[in-house]
């Protein structure tokens, strides 16, 4: 399965970035939308299992990426299979599968953050960053580590003076399939 509906679903998804920068707020995962025979979020993701996991590993790369707080749901975060029951415990063995590592830490730092949410890889992808020099890729939610392919910037992109978006330098990125990918100024 291909999500072809999701390129006509863009806008909705960039809209919380008009005040991202001037307000402050929090995204939750509402438990309504996985509770009740809806699935868990795992679930809700097309295609087979290495896809699922890619799509889910991408979709909390960009909430992670996004401005504002995080509030996940029980089970959400080592992606729990089966949907949330009050009457049982949460599926804590999933802990001993290699999983996601603690995604909160230094989230109020600047940070880029590209999300290629298609199954196309995007090798040549222009983006634009405020500051020249080394940027290094701190989350590549493709990498092996994480259960995906490997595909990425071998972990740092060099920023040159051509100019993209709006800002002076720009970073050329090779995008993995289902993916977000977080890169900060390289200040070491």
């Amino acid at each position: 399965q291909v999500p072809i509906h999701r390129s006509h679903h863009h806008d909705a998804m960039m809209f919380g970035t008009i005040d991202a920068y001037s307000e402050k707020f929090i995204l939750p995962l509402s438990h309504d939308e996985v509770v009740h025979g809806k699935r868990p979020l795992l679930g809700r993701m097309p295609g087979d299992a290495w896809r699922q996991f890619a799509n889910l590993r991408a979709y909390f790369g960009f909430m992670w990426g996004h401005p504002g707080k995080k509030l996940l749901f029980m089970g959400g975060e080592f992606a729990q299979g089966r949907e949330w029951n009050h009457d049982a415990s949460l599926d804590w063995h999933l802990l001993d599968v290699p999983a996601h590592p603690a995604l909160h830490v230094g989230d109020a730092a600047p940070v880029l953050v590209v999300s290629n949410l298609t199954p196309v890889p995007r090798a040549g992808y222009r983006a634009g960053v405020p500051s020249g020099g080394p940027w290094r890729e701190c989350l590549n939610s493709d990498a092996v580590a994480y259960g995906g392919s490997g595909m990425g910037n071998d972990g740092a992109a060099h920023a040159t003076g051509e100019p993209a978006h709006g800002l002076p330098d720009s970073l050329v990125l090779t995008l993995p399939p289902l993916s977000t990918l977080m890169l900060s100024p390289d200040r070491s």
